[in-house]
């Protein structure tokens, strides 16, 4: 697997890197990995040589940086998204196919905008820093 991404979309993500990017890059490239962001390393930037693509683990307690139907309890909407360091990639992301997961689109919605409204200070401090919140 390792290149396949560079090698398949070239004009987007470009060769694979071997030194670590500065933050924030404009890294247009991504994959998802098992649960918990400790996954990041060895299935994804490893493999591809490229610690700046984004990397969706699909929340739980071992991603701060996503809220997910299945492993956050609650479905994440009291877990303080401020707990996304955002040291490395600027996104925290909300809930992955809600509609695979007993949900809808219309719940997303609702289930956000209660979210952001819980968490206002919080997400407003984070825009300021430069994180991305994404569906």
């Amino acid at each position: 697997a390792k290149n396949i991404v560079a090698n398949e979309f070239p004009n987007i993500c470009g060769p694979c890197k071997t030194s670590s990017p500065p933050p924030f890059t404009k890294q247009k490239c991504g994959a998802a990995v098992n649960a918990g962001q400790y996954n990041c390393e060895p299935y994804l930037w490893k493999p591809v040589q490229d610690s700046s693509q984004y990397c969706y683990a699909y929340g739980g307690s071992a991603d701060p940086c996503a809220l997910h139907n299945n492993n956050d309890q609650n479905d994440g909407i009291y877990k303080d998204p401020s707990n996304c360091p955002g040291d490395v990639h600027n996104t925290f992301y909300l809930w992955d196919e809600p509609d695979t997961q007993g949900k809808d689109y219309f719940w997303a919605g609702n289930t956000w905008r209660s979210y952001a409204n819980r968490w206002s200070d919080q997400i407003t401090a984070m825009r300021q820093r430069g994180i991305k919140f994404t569906t």
